[in-house]
């Protein structure tokens, strides 16, 4: 498997950036200003002057809450399931919306972002 498939796409990375989710993983999407492209890389992100967090399922795993209280003072849980070739993430509740993507880097990043957007998750709450 390619680590592209293991980590959060270069878009996802960018949005989950600018809706200020720390940048602390283990690998990083960065621009390389002399072939003006962007390259995932493992080491030292300080050498780039452009680079963003490339999350991988581990470490959304870390940052997506594992149950969410609902209005009514019931919790809906956490539950991530493969569907032939599209990995669903949700929280089982109407009001939440169900994440498939083609890599559960993805679909866990999809549903992050959705929950902080939707006041779900405080940014500060799961760094």
């Amino acid at each position: 498997m390619k680590l592209e498939d293991q980590v959060c796409s270069l878009e996802l990375s960018q949005r989950l950036k600018e809706l200020g989710v720390k940048q602390d993983s283990m690998h990083w999407w960065c621009y390389f200003e002399n072939h003006d492209r962007w390259d995932l890389v493992n080491m030292n992100h300080r050498y780039f002057d452009t680079f963003v967090s490339a999350f991988g399922v581990s470490e959304l795993g870390e940052k997506l809450p594992n149950m969410i209280k609902l209005k009514d003072d019931k919790y809906t849980y956490l539950n991530i399931q493969k569907h032939h070739k599209l990995w669903s993430v949700s929280y089982p509740d109407p009001n939440i919306k169900h994440m498939e993507e083609s890599t559960l880097a993805d679909a866990m990043g999809s549903m992050l972002e959705y929950l902080i957007v939707h006041g779900y998750v405080k940014v500060g709450d799961k760094k």
